[in-house]
Parts: structure tokens; sequence; C-alpha cells
């Protein structure tokens, strides 16, 4: 499986409700739509080992079968239109990475 794993600081208490709706109700739909996608996970962080807040505010993983799935899925139209998407969050919150499972 080949993974987007997208990292969200946490927003402004002024940026918070709005970004917690429009990521709800506008963003994921739109992630849905992303062929070859396989699941969406979205995950709030309640803290860190040890005590303590975590890092991060959420992560959002994406699921697709292979790498080249989910390029084939990135390129299309609903694919780019996530990418579009993500310059509508507050400045500087998501950072993305990728991973293969090997386990």
């Amino acid at each position: 499986m080949y993974k987007l794993f997208a990292f969200y600081t946490e927003p402004s208490a002024e940026e918070k409700a709005a970004f917690e709706e429009y990521y709800h109700a506008t963003h994921v739909p739109l992630c849905h739509k992303i062929p070859g996608l396989v699941s969406i996970e979205a995950n709030k962080f309640t803290g860190a080992l040890g005590g303590g807040p975590a890092p991060y505010y959420m992560i959002t993983i994406l699921t697709f079968n292979s790498k080249e799935e989910y390029e084939a899925g990135m390129a299309t139209p609903e694919g780019k239109a996530v990418g579009r998407d993500t310059r509508n969050f507050p400045k500087g919150i998501l950072s993305m990475a990728f991973a293969e499972t090997v386990d």
C-alpha cells in the first residue's frame, strides 16, 4: 500500500472553527472523489507519549494500492482539485509525507 500522510498543526483560535467546518464539509468529500483512493482516515491527536501536547493537531492518511495508482489518481481533474483545495487552509498548517507499507 502507498500512503500520503497529511500532518496539520493546530489552527489559531480564530481559524479553528472555520478550518474544521471547511475540512470536513468540503475537503474530505473532494478527497473521496480521487480515482484509486482505497481509504481516507482522519485522526486528531490527543497528546504525546510521556504527557504534554502532540506535535501535530491532526493527521489524515490517504491510502492507495500503489505509488502508480496514487500518481494516476492525483493527475486526474479530481486529484488536481484536491491539491488546489489545500490552498484554502490557513497558511503553514499543512505538511505531507509519503510511505509504503512494509509489514
